[in-house]
C-alpha cells in the first residue's frame, strides 16, 4: 500500500495527461538523484515511487512513498531547479512529464491559479521536514510517535503505510516498529487492524515524543 500525498486538482492532472510526455521507469530504476537539475514535473499515472536521501553517516533514509495521482519534482518550480531528494521507481511506473514553464503557461492560459502548485510544494517540504526530524530521536518509540503524529496532522487518523514502509522511513527494524506499535495499541494511542493503523489519541503520541530527554 502506498501513502497518498496532497490532492492534485483535477484540471492540473488533465494538463499532464493531455499535454505531457509519457515516460516509463522499470522497478528499481533511479529516476533522479538528489541535487540534480530538474526542469520538469512528473505526474504519476501508475506505479509507485520512493523518495530518499543519504544522511551525513552515509545511511539511506526513506522520506516517503508516492503512488498514482501524485506530482513529483515540484522543486522544478523553484529558482535553483535542484532535486530535494533521490527518487526511485519501486514498481514499473508510468508518468507524464511537463516542463515547469510549459505547465505554468498552460495554467495561465486556462485560468488555473498557480497558487495550487506552490501550495503543494510547500506542503511537501513541510512533510519532508517532519520525516527528517523524526529520525533525530534515538528511541524508536519516540521516533515512531513523532512520525505518526506528523501523519495525523497532514492526512488524518488513518495510516496507509505498511509496517515495512514505516520502518524504512523511521530508520528502524520492522520488529522494533511492531513492538512499539503494539505498545501504543495497548496504551490506547492507536488501533491496529489487518493491514491498517488508526490513530486514536494523537495527544498521547505527542506526550510520548515530548517526554523529557534530548533528541538524538
Amino acid at each position: 500500500m502506498i501513502q497518498r500525498s496532497f490532492s492534485v486538482p483535477a484540471e492540473i492532472r488533465e494538463l499532464f495527461v493531455t499535454q505531457g510526455k509519457k515516460r516509463r521507469f522499470s522497478a528499481g530504476q533511479i529516476m533522479t538523484e538528489q541535487d540534480a537539475a530538474v526542469r520538469e514535473l512528473y505526474y504519476i499515472a501508475s506505479g509507485s515511487v520512493r523518495a530518499f536521501y543519504w544522511n551525513e553517516e552515509g545511511e539511506e533514509i526513506t522520506l516517503f512513498y508516492l503512488g498514482d495521482g501524485n506530482l513529483i519534482y515540484l522543486e522544478a518550480l523553484s529558482n535553483d531547479y535542484c532535486a530535494f531528494n533521490n527518487s526511485q521507481a519501486m514498481t514499473d511506473t508510468e508518468v507524464f512529464s511537463l516542463p515547469a514553464d510549459t505547465l505554468l503557461s498552460l495554467m495561465s492560459a486556462r485560468g488555473i491559479p498557480v497558487q495550487a502548485l506552490f501550495s503543494l510544494m510547500m506542503a511537501r517540504l513541510s512533510l519532508m521536514h517532519d520525516y527528517i526530524c523524526c529520525t533525530h530521536f534515538q528511541e524508536i518509540s519516540r521516533r515512531l510517535a513523532y512520525f505518526l503524529h506528523s501523519q495525523y496532522v497532514h492526512f488524518g487518523p488513518k495510516i496507509l503505510y505498511t509496517h515495512d514502509q514505516i520502518a524504512a522511513i523511521c530508520g528502524a527494524r520492522r520488529n522494533a516498529v511492531n513492538r512499539a506499535l503494539n505498545g501504543f495499541a495497548k496504551d490506547g494511542l492507536v488501533r491496529l487492524g489487518y493491514r491498517s493503523i488508526e490513530i486514536t489519541d494523537d495527544q498521547g503520541l505527542v506526550r510520548v515524543f515530548g517526554l523529557s530527554g534530548e533528541q538524538g
